[in-house]
């Protein structure tokens, strides 16, 4: 899939995380009750170089 990219901030609700391809598209994404629970959900998914046809 090449290289992907992942952002984590504060939310309503939590913390959001969202991991993005190369080009800037969204593959996955959530929200977690902590920014610790937040980065590794991000961390997992970035380092298993997760596919857009499974992760949304």
């Amino acid at each position: 899939m090449g290289e992907l990219a992942y952002a984590i901030h504060p939310a309503d609700n939590g913390w959001r995380w969202r991991v993005f391809d190369f080009e800037g598209e969204l593959v996955a994404g959530g929200v977690e009750p902590s920014q610790a629970e937040a980065e590794s959900a991000a961390v997992a998914l970035f380092n298993d170089g997760v596919d857009a046809a499974s992760a949304i």
